[in-house]
């Protein structure tokens, strides 16, 4: 009978419009509540203009977001709810990667920090409550993101409708803006007589009041946006955090009778095991051959055979997870199935094992020929994640706990974002292409150059090292970029902190880096 009432509840648009409309929420909201949501958001509006408008990212995006969070949960308990422990779990390392934000001043390493944050904010606030982290599915993931972002789309709406205009201003509303028109209208004639007086009398005052009162339309407009996008940001989070409940027992399931069973199984998987198979036998020739294999077999440079392979293989690894996890969904359920199945991942998880090594094997041969760049780094650990969750995968199809690969896997990922941040790639990057000049390689001075300001103190401390010509390239442009500290409060990055400070305790040896 459960089984049947779930396949019921997606067989129809009904249905689906039922599973929209609870993942938007109730619209039963209380006058008292919309108005103490609605103020704690234009609050967050106004912090929004004071700490982004024409501020780099840095400690401001940390302290909206703390603010954030503290004013979702004044408004849940104003309305009689509460923060839940796995919510709370989930807003603090939202938080913690929002702090990192201060810390790397890496764009790319904050663009993933800044994903983080929101992804796992995004999380916290419209997940349901009674299904815990651990068993956490796609469809309830889906059904709680699809109601974050939704509430983007609706949450204002639904606040402002929810305050109930016209039954406010029929009320006692109605005499207090009546009493403040009639005093607003005697006191702005009494205003304007004594300004003009005083403006006439003083040129100084009339200086300070032209000041004043002169408008850049400019200027009130950028206001005018962080003001609209911090109220609509913030109206958001609070009505997903506050009033979205996503239903906790559904899930996605096909009827038995659909499902693959032993055969299909086999005609899907197995030619897709031997293409690997075939994949790896080539493969293990060039792994254990090394260079002069590769070079007599082909006519490429090393370098240009790793160029060519790595990012194809890395995307390859890419798209057999999805490609598991749905041919997982999709089996039938039966103990022949399930062992055919298992069997069938293993084998292909373990040929893909030998691909990331190839992938590794072409990324070491790059790094050697050409140095470490971000994007090289970056899709490094992405295979790490890959690997992790391949592992991950396993343990979870072949023992009893499939529910608890989705939590892991993101569980994963956090940890390894977390240990990027800790690696600082951008130092990491530095110290490795500068080192590549004690065994003779090549060093590339312009690219270095480009790094953010957490690669700064690791060139300062390599400079010696340089050639006269890469020295002088690197100092000039350290002096040019990193020369003139911070001076907003707003902005403060640890990394930018310490790329200033850098430079500037050793600007006489920049520049005489050219001399």
């Amino acid at each position: 009978m459960e089984a049947a009432s779930e396949r019921q509840l997606f067989s129809s648009p009904e249905q689906l419009l039922r599973v929209a409309r609870l993942s938007l929420g109730p619209f039963d909201l209380s006058r008292s509540a919309a108005l103490v949501m609605i103020t704690a958001a234009v609050v967050m509006a106004v912090l929004a203009d004071l700490l982004f408008n024409r501020a780099q990212l840095g400690i401001n995006v940390a302290i909206w977001h703390l603010a954030l969070v503290v004013g979702i949960a004044f408004c849940s308990a104003r309305i009689g709810g509460e923060i839940d422990r796995q919510r709370l779990l989930l807003f603090s390392v939202s938080l913690g990667f929002s702090i990192l934000v201060a810390l790397r001043a890496s764009p790319i390493l904050q663009g993933f920090n800044l994903a983080a944050a929101l992804g796992l904010l995004l999380l916290a606030l419209a997940l349901p409550p009674r299904l815990g982290l651990r068993r956490l599915g796609p469809l309830p993931l889906l059904l709680a993101l699809a109601a974050g972002v939704a509430s983007l789309g609706v949450g204002a709406y639904r606040l402002v409708v929810a305050m109930r205009w016209q039954d406010a201003v029929a009320g006692r509303l109605k005499d207090d803006l009546f009493m403040a028109g009639r005093a607003f209208l005697v006191a702005v004639p009494i205003l304007v007589v004594f300004g003009g007086l005083f403006i006439a009398a003083d040129a100084v005052f009339e200086a300070k009041v032209k000041s004043l009162v002169s408008i850049n339309l400019q200027d009130l407009l950028v206001h005018l946006l962080y003001l609209m996008a911090g109220f609509w940001v913030a109206v958001a989070s609070i009505w997903a955090g506050v009033v979205v409940e996503v239903p906790d027992d559904l899930h996605a399931d096909l009827p038995e009778a659909h499902r693959l069973r032993v055969v299909e199984i086999a005609v899907v998987l197995v030619p897709l095991t031997l293409l690997f198979l075939g994949f790896v036998l080539v493969q293990l020739r060039y792994l254990f051959g090394g260079a002069d294999v590769v070079l007599e077999s082909l006519d490429l440079v090393y370098s240009q055979y790793a160029r060519r392979g790595f990012f194809e293989l890395v995307i390859a690894s890419s798209l057999l997870l999805p490609l598991l996890l749905a041919a997982n969904w999709s089996t039938r359920r039966d103990r022949l199935s399930n062992i055919l199945f298992s069997l069938i991942a293993l084998a292909l998880i373990g040929l893909l094992f030998v691909v990331m090594a190839s992938a590794w094997q072409r990324l070491d041969i790059y790094v050697d020929a050409l140095g470490l760049t971000e994007l090289r780094f970056y899709v490094a650990m992405v295979l790490v994640w890959l690997m992790s969750a391949f592992v991950w995968f396993l343990i979870c199809v072949i023992g009893p706990g499939r529910d608890l690969f989705l939590s892991g896997a993101v569980v994963s990922a956090v940890v390894i974002l977390g240990t990027v941040n800790a690696l600082n790639p951008d130092g990491l990057i530095a110290r490795t292409n500068t080192s590549r000049i004690e065994s003779g390689r090549s060093f590339d001075a312009e690219y270095a150059a480009t790094l953010s300001a957490d690669g700064v103190p690791s060139l300062i401390d390599r400079l010696g090292n340089l050639s006269q010509q890469d020295r002088c390239v690197l100092s000039q442009n350290l002096l040019m970029k990193w020369s003139a500290p911070e001076k907003d409060l707003r902005s403060f990055n640890l990394g930018r902190h310490w790329a200033h400070r850098g430079v500037d305790d050793n600007r006489t040896l920049l520049e005489n880096g050219c001399g």
